[in-house]
């Protein structure tokens, strides 16, 4: 009897004994499952990462789209942290990243240093206007290049592209405020540094004088100088004629004034009325505009740019318009002597440039008639001053 009460006790205390150890097992699981986290290594420091359920968002891409596309700079940075799921593997922080590049010209390449970044271009219609809008979004990005950009916005004091700079200044120079570091940062750009090099092929310029002429501009003919100059590394001045001309069509002083200093003669003689008008108007108060004013009227341009050249001078009180007048007359006499000697002459002095082919045209006749005149041979060649008798 004994020994049956000692056995039984036995078989009571290893069911308890199992109650328990159970017990424990449940809930370790039920910590663990409650707990959702996990324990792991980075850079050498043990953390613990939380591990949540996946969230999806209700709305789809053309909503957040549309959504993000109305907030400023300071709001699509608050989402770079959301990792609610929108469509096609994108969650909201692609989307708020991509809308910061796209109009508000975060510089991602720049922040993460040059990476090879995946870049696809995402087109949606905006819910309220139906205007149809492309963002740029990069696919793949992980946590820890999140966490870069983020950090490179907070530490940069200009974290912008060139073409964001540029937008930033055309906005402080509306506003006459010119915020701490925004002019030194673009300084630094290539675009900069391009038309710097350009109008430094004539002697030293202020850099202040630079931004203000590219600021008379727009982005696009920036950027389109400053590829031009990097498929060419073309300095010449034709290169700079060509920057400053499209300046000088978009109403720019500064342009007007580099052209008549660097390029009078080309201006004065190539230019059409057009934009000789508007080099009148834009250098009407400075001592090269009156030069300028003054071979326009002597000159054979149409009739409105004279009559302009002539208002021009008019409101100089030491300018003496009639003698001016005779210069042009006494221009046009010995024009038109040239004119008549040259419509039946006996023979021509060969000027620099000249050919045989040229000057055939020149007097109605052929290369073979001037060569059996002259007894120039085929092989022969003239020169400057060497007189020709004509057929």
């Amino acid at each position: 009897m004994d020994q049956k009460k000692k056995g039984s006790g036995k078989y009571t205390q290893a069911f308890f004994i199992s109650v328990a150890i159970n017990i424990g097992l449940v809930s370790s699981l039920v910590y663990l499952a409650n707990k959702k986290s996990l324990s792991i290594e980075h850079d050498g420091r043990s953390q613990t990462k939380k591990i949540e359920k996946p969230k999806f968002a209700e709305l789809n891409a053309a909503e957040v789209l549309s959504e993000f596309f109305e907030k400023n700079y300071d709001d699509l940075f608050r989402f770079l942290a959301d990792d609610t799921l929108i469509e096609d593997g994108y969650k909201k922080r692609d989307f708020a990243l991509g809308c910061l590049v796209t109009f508000h010209h975060l510089d991602i390449q720049k922040a993460l240093k040059g990476q090879v970044l995946q870049e696809r271009e995402i087109a949606f219609t905006h819910t309220d206007g139906g205007e149809t809008v492309r963002v740029k979004v990069y696919p793949g990005l992980c946590d820890e290049q999140f966490d870069v950009i983020d950090h490179f916005a907070k530490v940069e004091a200009w974290p912008l592209t060139s073409e964001g700079l540029f937008f930033a200044l055309l906005r402080a120079k509306s506003a006459q405020q010119w915020p701490l570091g925004l002019k030194e940062t673009f300084y630094l750009s290539k675009e900069f540094n391009t038309i710097y090099k350009l109008l430094s092929t004539k002697g030293a310029v202020d850099l202040e004088e630079v931004l203000a002429l590219i600021l008379d501009g727009d982005w696009a003919l920036l950027e389109k100088t400053n590829l031009t100059y990097k498929a060419s590394y073309d300095n010449s001045f034709e290169r700079l004629r060509e920057f400053l001309l499209q300046l000088l069509d978009k109403g720019s002083k500064i342009a007007a004034n580099y052209l008549l200093v660097y390029d009078f003669d080309f201006v004065t003689k190539k230019l059409d009325d057009g934009l000789i008008a508007k080099l009148l108007e834009l250098s009407e108060a400075t001592e090269l505009g009156v030069e300028l004013a003054k071979a326009v009227y002597v000159s054979y341009r149409s009739s409105y740019v004279i009559k302009l050249s002539e208002q021009r001078l008019k409101r100089c009180r030491d300018i003496d318009l009639s003698s001016l007048k005779e210069i042009k007359q006494e221009t046009q006499t010995v024009t038109n002597i040239e004119i008549k000697e040259e419509s039946n002459p006996g023979s021509y002095i060969v000027s620099k440039g000249d050919s045989l082919w040229k000057i055939a045209k020149r007097f109605k006749t052929t290369v073979k008639e001037l060569q059996r005149v002259n007894n120039i041979s085929k092989n022969s060649y003239i020169k400057p001053g060497m007189k020709l008798n004509l057929p």
